[in-house]
């Protein structure tokens, strides 16, 4: 629950203990209901944002789910074209393969945090996740450019 609806909660019972103090019986019977009725309300908006919020995070990470499939097959692939050159492919370039993967699974440990984030973290949880994906997808096609320097697709 955010910190401002607690406050809220924490003035409305305060004013409400106050207010049946300094009433008569049928008074504090309707400004009851009219507590009631608000706290009502106040619980239906916050069961709906939290349903928004939880749609718009199953629908993000589904999304990334997508894309983290495609990843997967340019890295089986890159692991491949590796492979292909044999002893070829220098300690360095396997080593750097090695940082790579390991920057992903990373990354793909990071993603499975999206569950834990509540509303409040999200915005910022949901900016390092993609600042961290462009840089992996940077490094990704880098890589694949240098392992290509002939151009001859291989």
């Amino acid at each position: 629950m955010n910190t401002k609806l607690s406050v809220f909660l924490f003035a409305l019972l305060l004013s409400s203990t106050t207010l049946f103090t300094a009433c008569s019986p049928s008074e504090r019977k309707e400004a009851q209901a009219e507590v009631n009725e608000e706290m009502t309300e106040m619980n239906n908006e916050i069961n709906e944002a939290s349903a928004e919020f939880k749609q718009e995070r199953m629908e993000w990470k589904n999304e990334w789910n997508t894309k983290m499939a495609t990843w997967d097959a340019r890295l089986a692939e890159l692991d491949a074209k590796i492979e292909a050159k044999g002893d070829k492919a220098s300690a360095e370039l396997k080593q750097e393969r090695e940082e790579l993967r390991n920057e992903y699974a990373e990354f793909k440990t990071n993603m499975e945090q999206a569950e834990n984030k509540t509303e409040a973290e999200w915005a910022e949880f949901k900016a390092d996740v993609n600042k961290t994906a462009d840089k992996i997808a940077s490094d990704v096609d880098n890589f694949f450019a240098r392992i290509d320097v002939d151009g001859d697709g291989k």
